[in-house]
């Protein structure tokens, strides 16, 4: 790095004499025209500069995402005047299941994995895909009136006089969320850095800017995202089954209903940079996952009859993913904490082929991967002890809105473990 050197501000007297003046005028002005170019100040990108101009040409615009939903309100969209019936929620939910395995097929017969009539196959998910789309208005305004109705049932709601409703009102939209490019040290998992990124990125276009953020010494990942509460109306992935959709529809209404709160707004400060607070972002995350499963699981039930968590117990003996992603990460741990970063990631990277042959697809799984699940602290990929701690309160709790209304009013981790009996 140069140190910046101001020129005299009073040059020194030369000779009178005119052609000496001349020539040392002349050498002057070179010598400092040198000094100039060889002692420019410049400054040294820093590593966030240098992560931005590597994503710049494909980061999400929140602004524009906002501006296009204020010239696009829902009712200039067809079918949003009315609501569908249970039946037209579970067709649609049965497109969205039929829509993926055609696609399936269809890039298996592509790639000579598998024989098919791709003119029949690419024809069905036309159609298939035209129904759902006709669909989807309406059944988003089902769910969002049903996920109303539950919260108020549940008693998370505000009120004027007789009157209760939502703040902020739940609105989402049924789409496509952007990408996520996290950042990790390499030599542990922490979240370093994250940056949105447009939905309509290619994995050849992720994989470029994983690649040129690596060679800056660190361990990055381009993710899908579920949803994400950061605009309004939020995004809710219009790709998965009916519970994931609730559940992320609920998981994103309560970091908005969240940010009028101590919790959430200290959340907001940290996602700023303003006050960064790792504690907080793991407490508000896992607190909306942890209500949203239990709100959804009331919902369905009472509209769907679709009781219990929707998950099938393992028998003795089978794969288990969670238990096999809260081992793997014990590994990495172990490996990172000896120093053992290649080993750590040579086994991430067989633990992702082993995960591939029983049927789970994750695109890059290293310690950016880790440290973006680290913040959903009651799921298996995070080994956090604010997830046990959160779930302890929660059965300390007389009923879910308590358990809402308690850690809402919390500034920190001190607050978490003060309140566990």
């Amino acid at each position: 790095m140069h140190s910046c050197l101001k020129p005299p501000l009073r040059q020194p007297s030369l000779p009178r004499s005119g052609g000496i003046r001349r020539v040392a005028q002349a050498l002057a002005v070179a010598v400092l025209l040198l000094m100039l170019s060889a002692g420019a100040c410049t400054r040294t990108p820093s590593f966030s500069e240098k992560v931005d101009r590597i994503a710049s040409p494909f980061r999400f615009s929140i602004a524009r995402w906002e501006l296009q939903n204020v010239r696009e309100s829902d009712n200039s969209r067809p079918g949003s005047q009315t609501t569908a019936t249970t039946d037209d929620v579970l067709r649609y939910f049965a497109d969205t299941d039929r829509v993926g395995s055609l696609q399936s097929q269809i890039q298996a017969v592509k790639s000579g994995t598998a024989s098919g009539d791709l003119a029949h196959l690419t024809g069905q998910l036309d159609e298939t895909q035209s129904e759902k789309n006709a669909l989807e208005p309406a059944v988003q305004a089902a769910l969002t009136a049903q996920i109303n109705e539950t919260l108020i049932s549940q008693g998370i709601y505000s009120s004027f006089g007789k009157h209760h409703f939502n703040l902020p009102p739940v609105r989402f939209n049924l789409t496509v969320p952007p990408h996520v490019l996290v950042i990790s040290p390499r030599d542990r998992i922490l979240l370093q850095e994250s940056i949105l990124l447009d939905q309509t990125m290619t994995v050849a276009q992720m994989e470029s800017i994983e690649s040129g953020v690596d060679a800056l010494g660190v361990s990055s990942a381009v993710l899908d995202l579920g949803g994400f509460g950061g605009s309004y109306p939020t995004f809710v992935d219009n790709s998965s089954d009916i519970r994931f959709t609730v559940e992320t529809a609920i998981h994103e209404w309560l970091h908005q209903y969240l940010a009028f709160k101590p919790l959430g707004f200290r959340y907001v400060l940290d996602l700023l940079g303003i006050r960064p607070d790792g504690d907080i972002a793991t407490m508000n995350e896992t607190v909306a996952d942890i209500v949203s499963k239990e709100l959804a699981s009331s919902l369905l039930c009472r509209y769907y009859s679709l009781c219990g968590t929707g998950q099938t117990p393992a028998s003795p003996g089978a794969f288990n993913f969670d238990q096999e992603m809260k081992s793997a990460r014990k590994t990495v741990d172990a490996l990172l904490g000896k120093g053992d970063v290649a080993g750590a990631e040579q086994f991430m990277e067989q633990e992702r082929q082993y995960l591939l042959t029983k049927g789970y697809y994750i695109r890059k799984l290293n310690q950016a991967y880790f440290a973006f699940n680290d913040q959903y602290a009651d799921t298996p990929a995070s080994t956090n002890p604010i997830g046990g701690e959160l779930n302890k309160l929660r059965s300390q709790s007389p009923s879910l809105k308590d358990f809402l209304e308690r850690v809402s009013r919390m500034t920190g981790r001190a607050d978490l473990t003060a309140s566990i009996r």
